[in-house]
């Protein structure tokens, strides 16, 4: 039971995380699944209307998007996006941003060629010691550069919690339904499912940035 129960959970984050990154208005479902990013940073080009109004009529509603960026998994042109970002949006940087594995590896690797080991004349490394090359998180302009597994690789979302957050229903906050029998479906069981209710909301897509089109990723 515990097992299943488990289980359960892990399909509903997952669920949840690759809708996340998904652009689920193309979808025949669409009013059962979230908002993805990328229909929250949109320039218009694939999601024309967020949120019911339409970017065409109320260019405001627009996000920045750039397309087919390339090679451009460096410090220096990530900055530039970082700082494109927030004049964009009026002097506001981007909290954080998230891109997939292979892509965060590679900038990890623009940093990594300049890391340097100082020793003093008096200091050695012992049996227990060990030199901790890399890191675990980038930081950029003061701007934290995060990896998630289901971030799609060549695309990276530059995002400002501020105006992004997910809203969870009080009626359904993960809720379990309890078992009911399936012996009227001819089977010897108890089931149950797990309802939530949520979505995702930008109240100013300007805050953020989507780039696309990212080549260079380490695998």
């Amino acid at each position: 039971m515990k097992a299943r129960m488990a289980d359960a959970k892990t399909v509903a984050v997952q669920a949840i995380s690759t809708a996340l990154f998904t652009n689920n208005s193309l979808l025949p479902n669409a009013s059962q699944v979230i908002n993805g990013l990328q229909q929250s940073y949109d320039d218009g080009t694939n999601v024309n209307s967020y949120g019911g109004i339409s970017r065409t009529a109320s260019p405001f509603w627009k996000s920045t998007l750039i397309s087919g960026a390339g090679a451009v998994l460096t410090r220096s042109i990530q900055l530039s996006y970082l700082v494109q970002c927030t004049a964009l949006n009026g002097g506001e940087a981007p909290d954080f941003v998230v891109m997939s594995p292979s892509d965060w590896t590679t900038l990890m690797q623009d940093f990594l060629a300049l890391e340097r080991f100082n020793q003093t004349p008096q200091s050695r490394f012992g049996k227990d010691d060990s030199v901790n090359a890399g890191f675990r998180g980038l930081m950029l302009g003061d701007t934290p550069y995060f990896l998630d597994p289901f971030c799609p690789k060549g695309t990276e979302f530059l995002i400002n919690t501020k105006y992004f957050a997910a809203y969870v229903s009080e009626d359904a906050p993960f809720a379990f339904s309890g078992f009911f029998s399936a012996i009227p479906n001819l089977q010897v069981a108890n089931i149950g499912v797990v309802i939530i209710a949520m979505q995702t909301v930008c109240a100013k897509p300007i805050s953020g940035m989507q780039v696309t089109g990212i080549t260079g990723g380490a695998f």
